[in-house]
C-alpha cells in the first residue's frame, strides 16, 4: 500500500489541477502498488483531462475492477463515458452508485436528466425506508423524466 505521504502528494497534484503531475505522480503509484485503487482513480482523471481518453477508461475501469464499491471510482466511470457520449456503457455505474448511495439518487437522477434519459428506474420502494425516500425524491426531483420503479404484489 502507498504511504500516506504518496497518497497527500498524489491528492495535492489533483487540489492543484496538475493533470500531468498527477499522471506522472499515479502511473508511478500504479506500477509500484498495483492494488492501489487511488492511483488507478488518479490516473484514470489525470487521463481524462489529458486527452487521452482510451487510456483514461482502462485506468477507470480497473479502479472499479479493483473496489467495486467505491462511490467515487463509479462516478468517475460514469461521467468519463457521458462526457463521450456512451450513455448506456456508463449506466451501470450509475445504478451502482444509486445503489450504494440511495440518499443520492435525486442528485444522480438529475444528472441523468441532464444526458438526454427519458426514463429513470428509481429503484424498489417496499426495500427498505431509505429506498422508498430515494424513490421519492427522484420522483420529485424529475422535470421531463419518467420515474419507474419496481413493485410486486402484496400478499393477502
Amino acid at each position: 500500500m502507498p504511504s500516506r505521504t504518496e497518497c497527500d502528494t498524489l491528492l495535492q497534484a489533483f487540489e492543484r489541477g496538475d493533470a500531468g503531475e498527477l499522471a506522472r505522480l499515479a502511473s508511478a503509484m500504479t506500477r509500484a502498488y498495483p492494488r492501489a485503487v487511488l492511483g488507478w482513480k488518479g490516473l484514470g482523471l489525470a487521463l481524462n483531462h489529458l486527452g487521452k481518453t482510451a487510456e483514461a477508461l482502462k485506468a477507470l475501469r480497473k479502479a472499479v475492477q479493483l473496489q467495486p464499491d467505491d462511490v467515487g471510482a463509479q462516478n468517475n466511470l460514469a461521467m468519463a463515458l457521458s462526457r463521450q457520449g456512451r450513455h448506456a456503457e456508463a449506466m451501470p455505474s450509475y445504478r451502482r452508485i444509486i445503489a450504494l448511495r440511495p440518499d443520492e439518487k435525486a442528485e444522480i437522477a438529475g444528472q441523468l436528466e441532464r444526458l438526454g434519459v427519458d426514463v429513470i428506474e428509481a429503484g424498489f420502494p417496499i426495500s427498505s425506508p431509505g429506498d422508498f425516500e430515494g424513490v421519492q425524491a427522484v420522483a420529485a426531483a424529475a422535470r421531463s423524466a419518467t420515474v419507474a420503479a419496481l413493485a410486486r404484489p402484496q400478499a393477502d
